[in-house]
């Protein structure tokens, strides 16, 4: 049997909802600096997040093993929200307007169970490996919205230190909100067959169950899906000991959240995923590479419209049918000597419409991520030392200025470096160090949601002392 529980706890001050307005009224872009903030100092995001796990296992024989895993969550969100929106006056930085002045008071648990039987039978002088499974997923959220009792809120210059504005008194009563229950479940089989010593083929099946309860912003939300059935199909060639071409199909159904201009949900996502590579272990199985393309089709995928409900704020999208993403992948990862280990990712993915325009802009079609770590031997052989750098290509939206219309923004390419050290003290005690944005790195982390932007981290640092029993 395994057991674990986890509880974390979060209380930050002067929490920014949205970001930074990308336009002054006259159309001029903004030039913040990285540390301006339209937040006033009462808005803050409380969270407290209790997760447990528990796994039991049943070995009938050598060959056949019953595993149970049960995965409870319970997670709470105290939230004074203060946002404004709109383009301020390139003179005195006032004008800008309230978006949303509430006091979310929200809670969502979830009960996972899974039951899995999975073993191995002889046939055709060939060993194979079969899985039968069953997931069942319930939520049940709660998240109401109670409006500040005042509504005449100027917004001032907000990069002005003596500006302020007065924590609000709440309405004893919700003025909207999103509650509900979600339910998942799923029967499954897969199998992998050993043709050949050398040639493998895995099959798979999940047939799926999804139901959703819910009144989202006054709008009555009773949705189920039956018996959507999705499959997996693969197969692994041996070259070599070391390497092995790889092919693999899959359905692709994916339920979604976002909602249109009416408010109604979109479809599920459904689609087909290809993928082809080669795949290697080397340096006595040290080191793992993998070489892949793909190309992924999909309908109902949910575009930003740049627009939303003016009731409830809401993110409004529409659904794009016939649309494709393809591109690679290359990954290297493990141990370069007995004390260096190492990882490498890049990827190059581009999507695209069926009139050829360029699906989802925000995200960069290219990026990749270094990390390295070295255990140090000897009098220090408690200390590892290691670092990395992401990396991602330019990305950008199109958005609308005040006086010009639909323009696009960008976000330029950048990289982020990091560092960290850990020693082990004891069998049960380490202390470790990290460094994030080693070189301090002005980026956005986000631009053109709602015409607004937000600056990525700074540079930070963390110390973490942790015990293990």
């Amino acid at each position: 049997m395994t057991l674990a529980v986890d509880n974390q706890s979060t209380t930050p001050k002067g929490t920014m909802s949205g970001g930074l307005p990308i336009f002054y009224s006259d159309g001029s872009r903004t030039a913040y600096d990285r540390g301006a903030s339209t937040a006033q100092n009462w808005a803050s995001s409380r969270t407290d997040a209790l997760n447990a796990f528990i796994r039991l296992e049943h070995y009938f024989n050598a060959n056949w093993q019953l595993t149970a895993n049960y995965v409870y969550g319970d997670n709470d969100l105290d939230y004074d929200v203060f946002w404004v929106k709109g383009e301020p006056d390139p003179i005195n930085n006032t004008g800008m307007m309230p978006g949303s002045i509430n006091y979310i008071d929200a809670n969502r648990t979830q009960d996972t169970y899974e039951v899995e039987l999975n073993g191995r039978f002889n046939w055709l002088g060939q060993s194979h490996q079969l899985l039968f499974g069953y997931n069942t997923q319930e939520q049940q959220f709660s998240t109401p919205y109670y409006a500040s009792q005042q509504s005449d809120y100027i917004i001032g210059d907000f990069t002005d230190s003596s500006y302020s504005i007065a924590k609000p008194n709440w309405q004893s009563e919700a003025a909207y909100g999103s509650y509900g229950t979600t339910k998942q479940d799923a029967l499954y089989v897969a199998a992998q067959l050993n043709i050949t010593d050398a040639l493998s083929l895995i099959v798979g099946s999940r047939l799926n169950q999804w139901q959703t309860n819910q009144d989202n912003f006054g709008r009555i939300h009773d949705y189920k899906i039956s018996d959507e059935l999705t499959n997996y199909f693969g197969a692994t060639y041996e070259l070599t000991q070391s390497w092995a071409l790889y092919a693999n199909y899959t359905d692709i159904f994916t339920p979604q959240s976002r909602v249109d201009k009416n408010g109604n949900y979109l479809s599920p996502i459904e689609g087909k995923n290809y993928e082809l590579g080669i795949k290697a272990s080397v340096l006595d199985e040290r080191l793992d590479i993998s070489l892949s393309g793909f190309k992924i089709y999909q309908d109902n995928v949910g575009e930003y419209t740049g627009d939303t409900i003016a009731e409830t704020l809401q993110a409004i999208y529409k659904p794009i049918n016939g649309t494709l993403t393809q591109g690679y992948e290359l990954e290297i990862n493990g141990k370069l000597t007995y004390n260096w280990n190492a990882y490498f990712g890049y990827t190059h993915s581009k999507g695209e419409k069926p009139d050829n325009a360029v699906l989802n802009t925000t995200n960069p079609n290219d990026q990749f991520k270094l990390f390295t770590s070295y255990q140090l031997s000897g009098a220090l052989d408690n200390l590892k030392l290691g670092g990395g750098y992401r990396w991602q290509s330019n990305s950008y939206d199109e958005v609308k200025n005040p006086v010009y219309g639909a323009v696009e923004v960008n976000q330029p390419s950048y990289g982020i470096a990091s560092l960290m050290a850990n020693y082990q003290m004891n069998e049960q005690l380490s202390v470790s160090l990290n460094i994030d944005n080693l070189f301090d790195k002005h980026y956005y982390s986000q631009i053109g949601f709602y015409n607004q932007y937000r600056y990525g981290k700074p540079r930070s640092f963390s110390l973490q002392l942790k015990y293990s029993l």
